[in-house]
């Protein structure tokens, strides 16, 4: 709290690096978010999720090859063929962490016990529209926050705030008109 820097991880120089916290790299990492002894990071410039083992300060990348790309929903045999498109934001619960892929207008969700990637919520298309799961569509997403049952989101390109019931999957807008409204 006195301004002094505790810890830091990378070597700073833009590159996409697993490894030890003074070994490892990043590139435009865009948000963060602490759960089970970790730290998760967007790691938007490689198109990828990273953890921060906070015990080791080791990196490691559990989904991203470098390339963007649409991800695929199911079990995840290698986390490095697995394609996101510009993760913007970032939060995490013991055991599951929710990315907002900006590039792809969706949310997806990653159960790190099981190894499964699943798309929450959006259709893909750039837009603002409510709905359950994809047939709701984002324009951007990016920051994330957990509260209680419900994921929000700033939806950027929208000028909006959205919320996501993660019983049923349905998405509300709580402010925001649209695209650059």
């Amino acid at each position: 709290l006195d301004g002094r820097i505790v810890r830091s991880f990378g070597t700073g120089h833009p590159d996409f690096l697993d490894g030890p916290a003074d070994e490892a790299a990043f590139r435009r990492p865009r948000a963060v978010a602490a759960g089970r002894e970790a730290v998760f990071v967007a790691d938007s410039g490689n198109h990828a999720l990273r953890m921060i083992d906070l015990k080791s300060g080791a990196v490691r990348t559990l989904l991203g090859q470098g390339q963007p790309g649409a991800p695929r929903e199911g079990k995840v045999e290698d986390p490095r063929e697995t394609r996101l498109h510009q993760p913007w934001g970032v939060a995490a619960t013991a055991d599951q962490v929710f990315i907002a892929l900006a590039g792809e207008h969706q949310l997806w969700r990653y159960d790190l016990a099981a190894g499964r990637l699943q798309r929450l919520a959006g259709s893909g298309r750039f837009a603002l529209e409510d709905g359950v799961g994809a047939e709701a569509s984002f324009a951007q997403p990016s920051g994330l926050a957990l509260v209680h049952q419900s994921l929000y989101s700033a939806d950027s390109g929208a000028s909006a705030i959205r919320q996501v019931q993660l019983g049923n999957g349905s998405v509300n807008t709580l402010l925001g008109q649209g695209p650059w409204t």
